[in-house]
């Protein structure tokens, strides 16, 4: 593919985990873990991958009342003086990480809507991510994101730059899309072909320190062909490694997405990360072994 574009398609300490289900449910399933192997990256639909049209109906409804929630604290902001941003010497402008996303977990508490949890931990999804992974996965962060417009002149930030995460070798993400997402919502991107054992996983991997590489030098040195964006309309599913190089757009509108982590047992037990939502024991009901796995 020439230029952007988009894409198709070890146990804990002290904790068993057996080997996960090599057979997946179906063809949608088989070509995100393809298309994972691949690239790093997969992009489906939630028809297809789902089919539950009641289920996103409450999605959707949860994520309206959020979203609502969200652009009165950005309208508030904005009278309060331009969001605060920062004005450097040179005139580039600044923008607080916080400042451009704001996550359901800080304006409604830690503790996410069942339906949200339950659909994080659907078979489909956990399917993905344990063949993926090639483990039983772990659900370590669950959460919607309203990511603002950013400012005029304002410089890339914290995750606007390319970098890597570091908490597990793999890291599996999956971005559902509750607005339509495209270069002016600041759409994802990534490098395909950078997560580990990829062409470009070698680069800038030795280290947590080096997960950000210098500004400019990763276009030096990786082509334009294989940096893709994710471009979207709602009801788009990403799914991602971001062990693989990556970065937020700079959107000139709102981008709305519920999103999902999950990881190897080690990350856990070795405290490498943290499980970052809340939840109760009313949720273990009903769910399949792998769904009570992933939440324990």
């Amino acid at each position: 593919m020439g230029g952007r574009g988009t894409v198709a398609g070890g146990a804990g300490l002290g904790e068993h985990v057996s080997e996960p289900d090599k057979r997946l449910p179906g063809p949608a399933e088989q070509r995100a873990v393809d298309s994972l192997r691949r690239d790093g990256l997969a992009i489906l639909r939630f028809d297809e991958l789902i089919g539950d049209r009641e289920l996103w109906a409450r999605l959707a409804e949860d994520v309206r009342a959020f979203a609502s929630i969200a652009e009165e604290r950005v309208q508030a902001r904005g009278e309060a003086g331009s969001n605060r941003v920062k004005v450097k010497a040179d005139g580039r402008r600044k923008v607080k990480k916080s400042q451009f996303i704001l996550r359901a977990s800080a304006i409604q508490g830690p503790c996410q809507p069942h339906e949200l949890v339950r659909y994080a931990l659907c078979d489909p999804l956990l399917a993905i991510s344990n063949a993926y992974l090639g483990l039983e996965s772990k659900l370590t962060y669950v959460d919607k994101w309203y990511t603002v417009p950013t400012p005029k002149g304002a410089e890339r930030t914290k995750s606007q730059r390319w970098h890597r995460d570091h908490i597990d070798p793999h890291i599996l993400k999956a971005f559902t899309y509750f607005s339509d997402v495209d270069a002016d919502a600041g759409a994802l991107e990534y490098v395909r072909g950078s997560a580990l054992g990829g062409p470009y996983g070698h680069l800038w991997a030795s280290s947590k320190a080096e997960h950000y590489p210098p500004e400019g030098e990763l276009e030096r040195v990786v082509p334009p062909s294989a940096c893709v964006r994710a471009d979207g309309a709602v009801g788009t599913i990403v799914l991602c490694d971001t062990g693989g190089f990556h970065r937020g757009g700079f959107g000139r509108k709102p981008r709305i997405t519920a999103n999902f982590t999950y990881v190897s047992p080690a990350a856990l037990a070795e405290s490498r990360t943290e499980r970052r939502f809340e939840t109760d024991d009313a949720m273990l009901t009903d769910l399949s072994p792998a769904g009570r796995f992933a939440l324990t």
